[in-house]
Parts: C-alpha cells; sequence; structure tokens
C-alpha cells in the first residue's frame, strides 16, 4: 500500500500498475528428429485500487478499482480528485504461481483548472 494525502482539489488522475510476462521453454523433440523450443508463459494477477480514508482513518471507501486476470497492466483513472488522505493498494490474486514477482507502479496527478 501506498498511502498519500492531498489538500486541495486536483484535476485529473491517472495510476497504472504493470509486471512482466514469464516466459520459459521446453525444448520439444519433432518426430523428424528436430528440436524446436515450445515457450510457456506465465502470469501473475494483480489488482489496483484507490481506497480514500476518512479523516479518523477509519471508513475505507473504494474510489476506484482495476481488475483484469488476463492482462498485465492495471489501470485507473478519474477526472478530478477531492482532497483527503487516499491508499494506493497493489494486491496480488491467487494466481497457481508461488514466486515472488516484481511490478512497476506509477502516477500523475494535475493540478485543478
Amino acid at each position: 500500500t501506498y498511502t498519500f494525502t492531498i489538500t486541495q482539489p486536483l484535476g485529473e488522475a491517472s495510476l497504472l500498475l504493470t509486471w512482466h510476462r514469464r516466459v520459459e521453454g521446453v525444448t520439444a523433440q519433432l518426430p523428424t528428429g528436430q528440436a524446436v523450443w515450445a515457450p510457456m508463459p506465465r502470469l501473475a494477477d494483480f489488482d489496483l485500487r484507490l481506497i480514500r480514508l476518512e479523516e479518523d482513518g477509519t471508513n475505507l471507501r473504494t474510489v476506484a478499482f482495476s481488475s483484469s486476470s488476463i492482462d498485465n497492466v492495471e489501470h485507473v483513472y478519474l477526472p478530478a480528485l477531492e482532497p483527503g488522505r487516499y491508499v494506493i493498494e497493489v494486491r496480488r490474486q491467487s494466481d497457481g504461481h508461488d514466486e515472488a514477482w516484481d511490478y512497476a507502479l506509477a502516477w500523475r496527478f494535475e493540478k485543478a483548472q
């Protein structure tokens, strides 16, 4: 989780989460005797959520959520963001892969017009 506070109204807000697909392969032997590489891709399953906190830190409210089990990117876009305390939550879903998986998180906030 990543917590931040906004003290004035903002314009557009964009949050982007991405991670690599892992491709490993095995060598298969064709009936002709020729060896070929057979790719075996694996993909973790992350979700991205923007949560608004009340001033006392309670009453979590999901503002926006991105969840796709087939892509390696999650995107949250809001046309405006009000002042307050927020949490960006990155959560990995059960995806059948037990190894650690790196991700990249980026965000952009515009000043209100």
